[in-house]
């Protein structure tokens, strides 16, 4: 038989997240606080597969606030592996996301709490991802007398790109097995509302785009940038978005 996590349940989960989404540095606290504070939250999500306004709504009867939620994006780098990154993190956090290329911008569908979590993670890994490329780029031109006129495969835009695409790959693993655990943990619990709000999240995605079309990146692929991006992505925190160690 499946049980399901009651109302009282969903609503103590929900003030927690609620408390803990007050400890930010803008609020007083320290960067550690903070994201200790993050870390938290993602826990409680990811473990009972619910957001606040999801348990909220649950606790009360009223319907799970899905929304749109804009978020700008470059468009100067067309192979764009970011994408990546934003798609693995939105479906960690139970949301859905689209690009709308004419519009400049990433539409996140889901509560408005996952949407908010996935674009703070978002922003953190991309920037500390940009920052290891860069470095990582840096130390394989050293090994070529002219590294501009490297072309193909083994251009330094190549081992760039492909070095992201790597590290992406590592997160998007890592991001999967905290799902699978956290799965496991709670096999049974908030079935039942999980499955609403997916079925929401998906009504929402199909009344915005009904003629949605699926792209995938297309590059010069360099193995040996990918397997460094893939090792080095190990180091990056999924909590803080920074390196450990």
């Amino acid at each position: 038989m499946t049980t399901h996590a009651s109302s009282t349940l969903l609503q103590e989960i929900a003030d927690r997240i609620e408390k803990l989404s007050r400890l930010t540095v803008e609020n007083g606290a320290t960067p550690d606080e903070a994201a200790t504070a993050l870390g938290m939250i993602q826990k409680l999500l990811t473990r009972h597969n619910i957001s606040m306004e999801v348990a909220q709504a649950h606790a009360s009867g009223e319907k799970s606030p899905i929304g749109y939620h804009p978020m700008a994006f470059d468009t100067k780098n067309k192979i764009n592996w970011s994408d990546y990154l934003l798609v693995a993190l939105s479906k960690a956090f139970y949301c859905h996301v689209v690009s709308e290329t004419s519009q400049k911008r990433y539409m996140i569908i889901g509560t408005a709490n996952d949407a908010k979590l996935v674009m703070t993670l978002y922003n953190r890994i991309r920037l500390t991802l940009d920052r290891m490329a860069t470095n990582a780029t840096k130390l394989y031109a050293l090994d070529f007398e002219d590294p501009k006129a490297l072309t193909g495969e083994y251009s330094l835009k190549s081992y760039r790109n492909s070095y992201l695409l790597g590290a992406v790959s590592t997160l998007r693993t890592k991001l999967h097995e905290i799902m699978k655990e956290n799965n496991v943990e709670t096999q049974g619990q908030s079935t039942a509302l999980m499955i609403n709000r997916s079925t929401a999240i998906q009504a929402a995605v199909s009344a915005r785009y009904p003629k949605l079309i699926h792209k995938r990146v297309q590059s010069k692929h360099n193995e040996l940038a990918y397997r460094q991006g893939q090792e080095d992505a190990k180091k990056v925190g999924l909590h803080t978005g920074e390196l450990k160690g």
